[in-house]
């Protein structure tokens, strides 16, 4: 129950922003919504692995093993949001590109 309350209160300003809709004039225009929903959706997801490596942290008790898992969850967390970051970075400068050539 705690779960899906966390989830739902992670995902209220996507819901939110979402309520705008999305205006399609050409494919490219398309192609940016998306991946701004992807990487919106994808960043809030991406606290929960961090909540839950502190989690792991603060509950050790001293277990060497209990605060690795934590350090390595928190690390991955932030390796795969920069990751997500770069990754939507590429996609808008190959459609600047794209769009300034053709």
């Amino acid at each position: 129950m705690k779960i899906r309350l966390i989830l739902v209160l992670l995902l209220i300003p996507i819901i939110v922003e979402a309520s705008d809709g999305i205006v399609i004039t050409d494919f490219w225009t398309l192609v940016k919504g998306i991946t701004k929903f992807l990487s919106e959706v994808t960043l809030a997801l991406l606290s929960i692995p961090i909540v839950a490596g502190a989690y792991q942290l603060i509950t050790a008790g001293g277990d060497p093993q209990k605060i690795e898992n934590g350090k390595k969850m928190i690390i991955y967390a932030f390796v795969g949001a920069s990751i997500l970051l770069f990754a939507k970075a590429t996609v808008d400068l190959i459609i600047q590109v794209i769009q300034k050539v053709s």
